[in-house]
């Protein structure tokens, strides 16, 4: 029993949960993890990524139900919300930014890249040499200044 992308994965849960509760009155009972398994297996190639992250998030090796219930669900509205913000206009897809293409306005070497926004992926991240956010010990300063009295 595969799962078909666009149909409702709440029944596709609810049909492979009605299969796990007739085993179940017949004395088979199934483990979490296998019915998650099953259902991971039953995901199209679409959902890979996905897979491999609840797979590997799972505490202790076990996965939990709700937990993945949830994740598979939550996943499944990503995908249609973003499938219909990508279908509902078709022609954004061949507008072309014209700020971000070609040379840039400012070409003396004064002006390069003081245009361009820092964005800063780690602002979220503590350093686990120095424990302030905002950057990894790669690029802490104090770890840096660090091993270069050092040597």
């Amino acid at each position: 029993m595969k799962y078909k992308e666009g149909e409702s994965l709440a029944d596709h849960l609810n049909e492979i949960q009605g299969i796990m509760d007739q085993l179940s009155d017949m004395g088979i009972k199934m483990e979490d993890e296998v019915v998650a398994l099953l259902v991971l297996a039953s995901l199209p190639e679409s959902w890979e990524t996905l897979k491999i992250l609840l797979t590997y998030s799972a505490k202790d090796g076990v996965i939990n139900m709700e937990i993945f219930k949830s994740g598979v669900l939550n996943e499944e509205m990503r995908k249609r919300s973003q499938g219909a913000s990508s279908s509902s206009s078709q022609s954004d897809l061949l507008t072309v930014d014209s700020r971000s293409r070609g040379r840039s306005e400012a070409r003396d070497s004064k002006q390069r890249g003081k245009n361009r926004g820092k964005s800063n992926k780690f602002a979220n991240i503590h350093c686990h040499h120095c424990k302030e956010k905002g950057h990894i010990r790669r690029f802490c300063p104090k770890f840096r200044n660090e091993r270069r009295k050092g040597k």
